[in-house]
């Protein structure tokens, strides 16, 4: 498999909270709404962030996938992120996931499956 094939093969979701209103991709977003992103494409928006992360994964076709690696940003705590592995774990039962602390500013979750 080249490398090409394989970034390919890998989805990409991002979780964050917007920081203006806007419409963007059909996705009707207002300021401070959680808002996901599938592959860089804006998703969904909601004031729940499970709501957000559950239309993110399936958008990345959780289903068909092996693994998830999940980082958390410098504003979540380790509990935060456990109860959100436990979400995933709860829906997509066959997938494997690997929790690991991001650090990153700005978004609550980055993941990408595999």
């Amino acid at each position: 498999v080249s490398m090409q094939t394989a970034a390919q093969q890998v989805a990409t979701g991002e979780i964050t909270r917007a920081t203006r209103s806007v419409t963007l991709d059909g996705v009707v977003v207002n300021e401070g709404e959680v808002i996901g992103l599938v592959n860089g494409r804006l998703s969904s928006a909601n004031l729940a962030l499970t709501a957000v992360l559950d239309d993110v994964l399936a958008g990345m076709g959780l289903e068909d996938r092996e693994i998830v690696s999940l980082y958390y940003g410098q504003d979540i705590t380790e509990a935060e992120a456990e109860e959100v592995v436990a979400h995933i774990e709860n829906a997509y039962p066959d997938v494997e996931i690997e929790l690991l602390p991001g650090g990153q500013p700005h978004y609550f979750y980055i993941l990408g499956a595999e």
